[in-house]
C-alpha cells in the first residue's frame, strides 16, 4: 500500500507492516534530517535583550511545557503559509526577534533540495499483547503503562482491542524510532494518542498528518479522558478519518467507546 487514495481508516484492515511514501505533498511533514539541519540554523539567530523565555523558544512539540506555546506543525505548507514564514512568525511572537534573511534563505534552499526526494516512513500497526521493552520506540523507560503486570494500562488496552503504531527508521525494522497508541472509534475512523519518539522529533500532530496523508483522509485534534483505566498524555488525541465522522463524533460529545471518552472536538 503506497499512498493510495482513501484507504479505509480501519486498524483491523491496516494491521501489519507499511512503507509510507509521500511524494512532494505540500502538507507532508519534513524529514528528521531536515528538522535537525533547520534547528542548527536557528541556533544562529541573534539574541536580543528582550526574551519571553530565558532561552530561545524553538517550535517543536516538547514546548507544550506549560508555557502556553502551542504545537508547531513541521510541514512544508499549511493554511498559515510556508515553513520559513511560519518559523519567522513564531520567533517574532515568542522570542521578540526576526530570523535574519540569510538564515531564512538557507532554510528555503534546504527545503527545495529535500522536496526533490521522496519522504518515506516505515510503520507497524499492531494489536496487543504489547510485549516490547518499555524503553523502546522513543520512550526511554519508566512508563506507567508498563507497571502492574496483568493489571497494567497496556494489558487493559490490549484487552479493549487497542492498537500500537510503531515507527522505524529502516525497512528491516532494526532501528526503532517512535510509537503511539491507536483505537478504532467508528468503522472508518480511529484516534491516536500518547506519542513518543527519539529526541521528541516526531510529535503526535506530525504522526496524524503522515497517517492521514497516507490514507487519503483528514485528521482532527480532539481531547480525551479515561473513565479510570488509562493514562492519556495532556488529554490530547487526533482522529484519523473522513470529515463526516468528525461531525458525527462531535455531535456525540461526551462520546465514549469502552474506556475512552471524547470530551471535546474543537
Amino acid at each position: 500500500m503506497q499512498n493510495q487514495p482513501k484507504l479505509y481508516a480501519n486498524l483491523s484492515f491496516l494491521e501489519g507492516r507499511h512503507s509510507l511514501k509521500i511524494e512532494n505533498n505540500e502538507e507532508a511533514i519534513i524529514s528528521r534530517d531536515l528538522y535537525v539541519k533547520i534547528v542548527c540554523l536557528l541556533n544562529n539567530v541573534p539574541r536580543t535583550s528582550i526574551y519571553f523565555h530565558s532561552t530561545p523558544a524553538y517550535p517543536s512539540h516538547y514546548l507544550g511545557n506549560g508555557g502556553g506555546i502551542p504545537e508547531f506543525i513541521w510541514s512544508y505548507q499549511t493554511s498559515r503559509g510556508s515553513l520559513p514564514k511560519r518559523l519567522n512568525s513564531f520567533f517574532r511572537k515568542y522570542n521578540n526577534v526576526k530570523i535574519p534573511k540569510e538564515i531564512l534563505t538557507k532554510i528555503g534552499a534546504l527545503i527545495v533540495k529535500e522536496r526533490l526526494n521522496t519522504q518515506q516512513y516505515f510503520i507497524d500497526i499492531r494489536r496487543g499483547p504489547f510485549n516490547w521493552a518499555e524503553y523502546k520506540y522513543g520512550h526511554g523507560g519508566g512508563s506507567c503503562w508498563w507497571s502492574g503486570g496483568f493489571f497494567s494500562y497496556k494489558s487493559w488496552f490490549s484487552r479493549l482491542g487497542g492498537f500500537a503504531v510503531l515507527w522505524h527508521l529502516d525497512e528491516k525494522r532494526k532501528r526503532d524510532y517512535a510509537r503511539c497508541w491507536a483505537y478504532q472509534l467508528t468503522k472508518e475512523s480511529f484516534v491516536i494518542f500518547n506519542s513518543y519518539s527519539n529526541d521528541q522529533e516526531l510529535p503526535l500532530v506530525s504522526m496524524a498528518a503522515i497517517l492521514s496523508n497516507f490514507l487519503g483522509v483528514k485528521n482532527k485534534e480532539c481531547y480525551l479522558k479515561s473513565r479510570g483505566f488509562l493514562s492519556i498524555n495532556s488529554r490530547k488525541g487526533y482522529i484519523i478519518g473522513e470529515e463526516k465522522d468528525f461531525e458525527y463524533l462531535r455531535n456525540l460529545c461526551d462520546y465514549y467507546r469502552d474506556d475512552l471518552e471524547m470530551i471535546e472536538i474543537p
